[in-house]
């Protein structure tokens, strides 16, 4: 994620990520995806990254309830 990029952009660019994965056959788990967008959010995202980890079972969270 870029300093200046929305949060609604940067999951919109993995979205599409994601999707041209698995149009190529690549089985890929939501739960990865959670993770890496976590991982890779800015540091000023620190406090509710930390705070999601925290509150929430990353193996069940869902991209949908990330946005």
């Amino acid at each position: 994620m870029y300093n200046d990029e929305s949060v609604a952009n940067y999951f919109l660019h993995v979205d599409e990520i994601v999707n041209c994965m698995k149009n190529l056959g690549e089985e890929i788990k939501e739960a990865v995806v959670v993770e890496k967008v976590l991982i890779s959010l800015s540091p000023r995202f620190g406090s509710k990254v930390s705070a999601i980890e925290e509150k929430e079972n990353l193996q069940h969270l869902k991209m949908s309830q990330l946005h």
